[in-house]
């Protein structure tokens, strides 16, 4: 687990949010995780490809996961992917040109009963205060 504290090391180096770090940190934690029990070996900077990556994203859509969550875990492992080409130990990212899974916009969120009477409310004095203000003639 050496590589992950060198790797926290560049992306604090980088600037990178608190936030960010730890996500990513854990994101890649967990594709370590997966990976050994997948290949029976430990996840090294020189013996995963890009196979695993493809992998790695079927797995978690086989546990329909959602896309956002599975965007964030690739670019978490994009980033490591770079990472590992800077320090030499890869001639190319692995993660670099896996697809990202398409995402479908959120809905819009609908009003509770008390926001909607509200509404409904304020809608109709308005409405009151135009008809006395600019009665038919």
């Amino acid at each position: 687990m050496d590589m992950l504290k060198e790797f926290e090391a560049s992306l604090v180096e980088q600037d990178k949010a608190t936030l960010t770090v730890q996500g990513y940190l854990a994101d890649v934690g967990l594709f370590m995780r997966w990976f050994a029990l997948k290949n029976g070996e430990s996840l090294n900077p020189e013996n995963w490809t890009s196979a695993d990556v493809r992998a790695y994203r079927q797995a978690l859509l086989d546990k329909t996961a959602k896309p956002q969550t599975i965007n964030r875990r690739l670019a978490a492992l994009v980033s490591f992917g770079n990472w590992t080409v800077e320090q030499e130990y890869h001639l190319f990212n692995p993660a670099l040109h896996i697809r990202s899974v398409a995402s479908t916009p959120l809905s819009p969120k609908w009003l509770e009963k008390r926001e909607k009477a509200a509404l409904l409310r304020a809608m109709e004095r308005d409405l009151q205060v135009a008809r006395k203000r600019y009665p038919r003639l």
